[in-house]
């Protein structure tokens, strides 16, 4: 592969904001043409998970420290409500999180 421009002339400054510059496109593409029904599988597994886990801390964790056990179940609801969370998201007016220009 010939280059039409040496290496050496390209300053490593330019180069990251050509990278920054299409990461960021494609990015925001993706989030654009996203289907509303993707938001209601990622809730369904991350709810599936979330349940899942609790029942795992309710009934199989035995941990040593029952601290232990009283931070799982708060991980486990908050991961629940989470997932309640992102079965809402198509219903909102924007859905899609995008960070404003400047924020990289």
């Amino acid at each position: 592969m010939s280059l039409d421009v040496p290496l050496a002339t390209v300053s490593s400054s330019e180069v990251q904001q050509v990278t920054e510059k299409s990461t960021r496109f494609n990015i925001s593409e993706m989030l654009r043409s996203m289907d509303p029904l993707v938001w209601h599988k990622v809730a369904a597994v991350s709810g599936m998970a979330a349940v899942g886990l609790g029942a795992y801390g309710s009934h199989v964790f035995k941990p040593k420290n029952l601290a232990y056990k009283d931070v799982w179940q708060t991980a486990a609801l908050y991961h629940l409500i989470h997932s309640a969370a992102l079965l809402s998201a198509p219903m909102v007016k924007h859905p899609h999180i995008v960070l404003p220009s400047g924020c990289a």
